[in-house]
This record gives C-alpha cells, sequence and structure tokens, in this order.
C-alpha cells in the first residue's frame, strides 16, 4: 500500500470535527489532546499541523518505508526482500494491499446498498 493510499484509510481523523463530549473524553483520557480526542478549536488546529505533515513529500517516502520495514519484521521465518537496497516490489505485500483493497471495496458497496 503506498503512503497516500495508507493515509486515505485514515483520513476520517482529520475529516470529523464533531463534538466528542465529556463521556467519550473521560472513557479515552489516556488518548489526552491528541487529534483523536479533540474536540472543536483544538481539532482543528491540530488538523492543520497533521495535513502540512501529510502533505509533505518526504512523509510518503518515510512512511513507505516504515511499512516495508514493518512487513519485513512480521515475516520470521523468511527474508521477503523488503528492505533490499533497490526497495523493489515485494509480490506478497502486493498481493496482500489487493486483498485489503478488494475487502474495502466489498465492504463499501454493501454499506452503499444499506447492508451492515
Amino acid at each position: 500500500m503506498t503512503g497516500s493510499r495508507m493515509f486515505e484509510s485514515k483520513a476520517s481523523v482529520l475529516s470529523n470535527s464533531k463534538a466528542l463530549g465529556s463521556d467519550f473524553n473521560k472513557r479515552f483520557d489516556i488518548l489526552g489532546d491528541g487529534i483523536i480526542n479533540a474536540d472543536r478549536d483544538l481539532w482543528k488546529n491540530q488538523r492543520k499541523v497533521a495535513q502540512a505533515l501529510v502533505n509533505h513529500r518526504l512523509f510518503c517516502k518515510r512512511l513507505d518505508l516504515f511499512q516495508r520495514f514493518t512487513f519485513d519484521a512480521t515475516c520470521v521465518s523468511f527474508d521477503p526482500g523488503c528492505l533490499s537496497i533497490d526497495l523493489a516490489e515485494v509480490a506478497f505485500s502486493k498481493a496482500m494491499d489487493n486483498a485489503m483493497e478488494a475487502i474495502k471495496a466489498r465492504r463499501d458497496v454493501a454499506f452503499s446498498r444499506g447492508y451492515d
């Protein structure tokens, strides 16, 4: 999954400005005043900072490298080559990305038709 596609799945955090309420904040107080737990003006300020970070060209490069490292580290019994010098595409990683996209598309279609 490319950095931009990975971020799209997290975009709802950046697009929701509704008030969460004190019950939510009490329940998730461990999150502090971070973007997940912030309300209104605090959320808007944090959103601006997060968007500036995400839109920076180095962010996607580092996100891709972090994803490669994470995938490589989870493959205990073999080396998938995610961190090779040329950073070539890894077939298994690509297949997992395709499967996740198919699952998301299936869910989106079901949701648009009113199925939960």
